[in-house]
């Protein structure tokens, strides 16, 4: 099984943008050991592009059902999650109020498994463009300059970005829903 750390601030959302969707049938998340009892919860958006009968999410075995994330933050609690079917993505609640010192260093704590519907046909598009893109160059970016800080940036599908700057701004967000290449 492949794995990698990722480490994130408590109290915030991501939106983790794979280009091909969740690139797996299952995932699992474990919390650090350096996770504290004060730590506010953490909130992912994982995209999808592949149809799904099914994201099935369970925190310590315990099957969570969709839909149950609630408006209020004081009430999250780690594994709720909503799987919206029609924008292909899935929220999901880590290290919510329900977390313990009792339960943090469990190997597992919350499981994805992806239930696939049955596929008929598969057909394989490759919609990349031939040539890279050099994001210190204005004219690759639609209203021809470079993103400035609190920008709201997007490396659309199909395209090839070579992040060739020395220093980022900070953005409000990054969607990369191409390819970004991290330049040497």
């Amino acid at each position: 099984m492949n794995g990698w750390a990722v480490p994130f601030v408590t109290g915030h959302k991501y939106k983790v943008h794979w280009g091909t969707g969740i690139p797996m049938e299952e995932m699992k998340i474990s919390i650090s050991e350096n996770w504290e009892l004060t730590d506010k919860p953490v909130e992912f958006v994982f995209n999808h592009t592949q149809e799904r009968a099914a994201i099935n999410v369970t925190y310590e075995g315990t099957l969570i059902a969709n839909e149950s994330i609630p408006t209020d933050k004081a009430l999250y609690s780690s594994g709720q999650n909503k799987h919206r079917y029609s924008d292909k993505e899935l929220d999901l609640v880590v290290m919510g109020t329900n977390h313990t010192a009792n339960n943090i260093y469990k190997e597992t704590l919350i499981k994805l498994e992806a239930i696939m519907p049955v596929v008929t046909e598969v057909v394989v598009i490759n919609d990349d463009e031939a040539d890279y893109r050099m994001w210190s160059n204005a004219s690759n970016w639609p209203n021809g300059q470079l993103p400035q800080a609190g920008d709201n940036v997007e490396i659309p599908s199909g395209w090839k970005m070579i992040l060739d700057i020395e220093e980022t701004p900070v953005f409000t967000m990054l969607s990369i829903n191409g390819k970004l290449y991290f330049s040497d």
